[in-house]
C-alpha cells in the first residue's frame, strides 16, 4: 500500500509473491482490528466471565498479528519505494508519492471525522473528533497513522539517501529504542511512527536479503519460524523494559522473513490459490482506509440487522469460531466493491491523488531552477549600425559632392596595406 505506491523494484514484472504478501498483511490488519474494536468487546460481554475457547483462540491470534502485521507492511512499503527514495526529493516521482500520501491522509481524516460526528461515535477507540482534527495533522491518533508515517519516512529516507546504509539503520534503531522508552502506543498511535521507523528503513535496503529469502524459501521459512518462536518466548520472559525493544525487533524480523518465504513458497507451488490473494494485494489502499469505518458503524448501530446478526453469532460458542474470519471477508469484499463503484462514477480521487497541475511545475529545487535558467534561449547579438559620415564644408563654403560607390571602392583599394601600390 504505498500510496501508496505501486512501484516495481525490478525491471521485469513484479513477482506474484510480493502482491500475495501484501494481500496477506492487509488481511492481518483487518483481522486484528475486527478483534480489537468489535469482536472482543462484544464477546467479553457475552461470555460474562465464563470460559470460551473460541474467544481465547482469537485473542491469541490478535497477539501474534500485533507482532507481525505492521513490521511486514512497512518492510514491503520501504522495499517498493526504494527506487523513489534513491532518486531523492529532486525527483518529481518522489515528490508526487509524498504528496499522494499526504493528500490521502488529510482526505480520509476528514471523512473519518465526518462519520464520527454522524454516528456520534466519539467514544469509540481511535475515532477522531472535530476538536482533535487539527492536532492530528501532525500527531495522528487514528488507524490512518500509517499514511502519515509514509510521508515522514519517505521524506526522511530521501534526505538520508547519501549516508551509508549501516549508519542510517543504526540511527533508526536508536530512534525507535529511545522513543519506545519515552512514549507508548497508549498515548496515541502516532507513537508507532518513531517506534517502527527501523522496519521501513530496512525495507529500503532489503533487496539483497529479499533475494536471498526467495532463492532459498524452504530454508528461510524454517529458520524464520524457529526464530519467531524463540524470540517471542524471550519477549514474554523479559523483565526489563530496556531490553524489550531490541528483542521485539528481532522477533518481528523473523516473523517478516517467515511471511515472505511462506508466500514465495505458496506462489511457486500453489499459484492458482495465491492469485486471488495477490489480486487483493494490488488493492490494499481501499481496504486499509475503509475497514475502520465499517467497524465503527457496526459498533454504534443499536438496532436492525447490523446489530442483531453480530450479537446472535457472538452469543453462540460455535459461531464465535468463524465470526471474525467471516466479518473480515465481508469487510474486504465491501471495500473492493466500493473501490470499483467509485472508479465507475468519477470518484477515483477518493483513493488517488487527482491529476491536477502538479506543484512541481511551480516549486522548483535550486538545481532545477539553475538548469532552466541556463537553458533559456540567448538573446541575438545586436549588430551595430553603420557609422554616419558627416562631410564638413570646405573653407571656400562649397560642400563636396557625396562619395559614390566607385570612389569608395577606389579609396579602399588604394589604402588597404595588402593592396597598396609600391612606391616608385
Amino acid at each position: 500500500m504505498t500510496s501508496v505506491s505501486q512501484h516495481r523494484p525490478t525491471s521485469g514484472p513484479r513477482h506474484l509473491w510480493v502482491d500475495a504478501a501484501r494481500g496477506c498483511v492487509v488481511i492481518m490488519v483487518v483481522v486484528m482490528h475486527v478483534g480489537l474494536y468489535h469482536f472482543q468487546p462484544l464477546a467479553l460481554d457475552a461470555v460474562a466471565g465464563n470460559d470460551s475457547p473460541a474467544l481465547d483462540f482469537w485473542i491469541g491470534v490478535d497477539s501474534a498479528l500485533h507482532l507481525l502485521r505492521m513490521p511486514a507492511l512497512l518492510v514491503l512499503s520501504g522495499w517498493l519505494a526504494s527506487s523513489r527514495i534513491r532518486e531523492g526529493l529532486g525527483s518529481r516521482r518522489t515528490r508526487r508519492s509524498i504528496y499522494a500520501n499526504a493528500y490521502l491522509y488529510l482526505l480520509w481524516l476528514a471523512i473519518y471525522t465526518g462519520v464520527t460526528v454522524l454516528f456520534d461515535a466519539g467514544d469509540v477507540a481511535q475515532a477522531p473528533t472535530p476538536e482533535t482534527w487539527w492536532m492530528q495533522l501532525w500527531k495522528p491518533y487514528t488507524t490512518l497513522w500509517f499514511l502519515s508515517a509514509l510521508v515522514w519516512y519517505t521524506t526522511a529516507m530521501s534526505l538520508l539517501r547519501r549516508f551509508p546504509p549501516p549508519l542510517v539503520l543504526v540511527g533508526m534503531f536508536l530512534l525507535g529504542w529511545v522513543s519506545s522508552s519515552l512514549w507508548t502506543v497508549d498515548e496515541g498511535l502516532w507513537a508507532n511512527i518513531p517506534h517502527l521507523a527501523i522496519f521501513f528503513a530496512m525495507g529500503v535496503y532489503a533487496r539483497p536479503a529479499v533475494a536471498l529469502l526467495t532463492r532459498h524459501p524452504v530454508r528461510s521459512f524454517g529458520i524464520g519460524l524457529a526464530g519467531t518462536i524463540v524470540f517471542v518466548e524471550i519477549v514474554q520472559r523479559i523483565g526489563t523494559q530496556f531490553l524489550f525493544y531490541p528483542v521485539d525487533v528481532i522477533a518481528a524480523l523473523c516473523g517478516v522473513a517467515t511471511i515472505f518465504a511462506g508466500t514465495s513458497l505458496a506462489a511457486h507451488w500453489a499459484a492458482p490459490v495465491v492469485r486471488p490473494i495477490a489480486w487483493v494485494g494490488r488493492r490494499t489502499l481501499p481496504i486499509y482506509v475503509t475497514h475502520y469505518l465499517v467497524l465503527l458503524v457496526l459498533t454504534k448501530t443499536d438496532s436492525g440487522p447490523l446489530s442483531d446478526i453480530p450479537e446472535l453469532m457472538i452469543s453462540q460458542e460455535a459461531t464465535r469460531w468463524i465470526y471474525p474470519a467471516l466479518l473480515t471477508a465481508v469487510i474486504v469484499g465491501t471495500a473492493l466493491a466500493l473501490k470499483e463503484i467509485c472508479d465507475r462514477i468519477g470518484l477515483r480521487w477518493l483513493f488517488a491523488l487527482p491529476h491536477l497541475p502538479h506543484p512541481s511545475r511551480y516549486l522548483l529545487t535550486p538545481r532545477q531552477f539553475i538548469t532552466q535558467v541556463r537553458g533559456l534561449p540567448r538573446q541575438p547579438a545586436t549588430i551595430p549600425a553603420a557609422p554616419v559620415i558627416v562631410v564638413a564644408p570646405r573653407p571656400d563654403g562649397h560642400t563636396p559632392p557625396p562619395e559614390t560607390d566607385e570612389d569608395h571602392a577606389h579609396r579602399n583599394w588604394a589604402t588597404t596595406p595588402s593592396r597598396a601600390q609600391p612606391v616608385p
